[in-house]
């Protein structure tokens, strides 16, 4: 059975929640289209990062203004299970952006072996 054409030329894009990103060294040029999507607080500038892979730590900055941000509503917790608070909110998965290198273990307990294979 052969399969039906769904669509020609471009999907069509709206109604998106693009909010309170972090954007670091995506291999592609960030595209946000369409209406009316949400399109704020993601950050995107000043950052710095490296990950130590044998560690599962992430060592990370950012310089420069951090884009105000409004909590997502749903989105309760940080990386870490810790509660969100407050009428403001960081851009990412954690409850605070550091302004000087700051190491964060991702993983907590012994690691896994599959993390040390290449």
């Amino acid at each position: 059975m052969a399969a039906a054409a769904v669509g020609r030329g471009e999907p069509e894009y709206g109604a998106h929640q693009v909010r309170n990103n972090i954007l670091y060294q995506n291999a592609r040029t960030n595209v946000f289209r369409g209406r009316p999507s949400t399109i704020r607080g993601n950050l995107s500038e000043g950052l710095t990062a490296v990950f130590n892979r044998q560690e599962l730590e992430l060592t990370w900055s950012v310089t420069g203004p951090v884009p105000p941000c409004e909590p997502v509503p749903g989105v309760n917790y940080d990386f870490f299970a810790d509660p969100r608070k407050g009428p403001e909110a960081a851009p990412g998965p954690f409850a605070r952006i550091p302004a000087q290198d700051a190491k964060v273990k991702l993983w907590r307990g012994t690691i896994p072996d599959q993390a040390n294979s290449p």
